[in-house]
């Protein structure tokens, strides 16, 4: 009887370790996928602007070559 109730606690030790594990990596892969979405977030911004900055510039040279 001692031997399957250690045996059991060591189940349950072991079970325990795996879902502290499990929970890490959980966490490490929201991590992850934050800093993806906040680099997305960025890049379309970025380009955006570029756009924007590309337009602008266009039209500064279309003006000068009607004037």
């Amino acid at each position: 009887m001692a031997l399957a109730l250690e045996e059991e606690e060591s189940r349950q030790h072991m079970a325990k370790g795996m879902l502290a594990q499990d929970t890490d990596i959980l966490r490490e892969a929201q991590h992850i996928a934050g800093l993806m979405q906040n680099n997305r977030i960025l890049l379309i911004s970025w380009a955006r602007w570029h756009v924007l900055v590309e337009r602008e510039s266009g039209d500064e040279r279309s003006n000068n070559s009607q004037s």
